[in-house]
């Protein structure tokens, strides 16, 4: 069985990209001297000699999910520690398999959270209900869907595009853009 990651192929991955940097160094004797005048084009192959490519060292294929940079920069600063801990826990479970839903129990987040107190989660779960950042599912009676696998969750993801973002990182309201 393949292992997903090893810190030892990356350090031997890395040096070897080091090493290849280093050879590809140009040569010094074609390297203009201080204060002579250059042509554009040569200008150009300078920058392009001097600037090394981009080189992504890390290639993750598998068993990882993308959260969006609004969540880091809109809704954990209003969280508690604990309430993103949970918060965290819902989006992996769902929008880490596709899904803009869940079903989690109090144990289930007990045990993947590192959380043991019933009510410090129950009362985390509680503040991001009341302050909308997640829904319980509820049927057509307005009844929640729970059974013993725990309650059905919605973890929408606000659609806040950069430029709708004022200098004090909240989010503009129609009337703040009109302006």
């Amino acid at each position: 069985m393949k292992k997903g990651f090893s810190a030892t192929e990356f350090l031997k991955r890395s040096i070897e990209l080091e090493e290849q940097q280093t050879e590809e160094k140009p040569d010094l004797d074609q390297v203009p001297q201080a204060g002579t005048e250059l042509s554009s084009d040569t200008k150009q192959e300078l920058i392009k000699e001097e600037v090394p490519p981009k080189i992504d060292n890390l290639k993750i294929d598998k068993d990882f999910y993308k959260v969006p940079n609004v969540v880091d920069d809109l809704i954990t600063p209003t969280l508690s520690a604990i309430e993103e801990v949970i918060y965290r826990r819902l989006i992996r479970m769902s929008w880490g398999w596709g899904k803009n839903y869940c079903r989690a129990s109090i144990k289930l987040f007990q045990e993947t959270s590192g959380i043991k107190s019933r009510t410090t989660i129950k009362a985390a779960i509680n503040k991001l209900l009341d302050s909308k950042i997640v829904y319980r599912y509820v049927d057509i009676n307005g009844r929640a869907d729970r059974n013993q696998n725990g309650t059905v969750y919605i973890v929408p993801i606000p659609n806040v595009s950069k430029s709708s973002i004022l200098k004090n990182g909240t989010p503009a309201r129609s009337s703040d853009t009109k302006r």
